[in-house]
């Protein structure tokens, strides 16, 4: 299930520790997150499914949250760097760019 939940955002299975994915990945991933949430339910219980059963997975910070809970039972997790925006018309907006370690 969890190399299901991060195919899912943009990587290959959870041991890929090469590929970053921008926040544009994990908010194209809501719409499936959020029709597979009662699988994530049963599957993790717990805080996950404690989280999922008061607030629902929304946003892409919801995603996230799921996401670093689930790797976190397997003894991986999830880091972040500020990517650049050379040469993207993005001025002052940071690019954050998620990595699994």
């Amino acid at each position: 299930m969890i190399d299901q939940l991060v195919q899912t955002v943009g990587w290959t299975d959870s041991n890929d520790k090469c590929t970053k994915v921008s926040m544009i990945g994990i908010k194209a991933a809501v719409p499936k997150f959020h029709e597979m949430q009662e699988e994530i339910a049963d599957e993790f219980r717990g805080d996950i499914k404690k989280f999922i059963d008061t607030k629902g997975i929304l946003c892409a910070q919801d995603v996230l949250v799921i996401l670093r809970r689930a790797l976190k039972k397997n003894g991986k997790y999830i880091s972040y760097e500020r990517g650049s925006t050379k040469g993207l018309k993005m001025k002052n907006t940071p690019l954050y760019l998620y990595r699994i370690i």
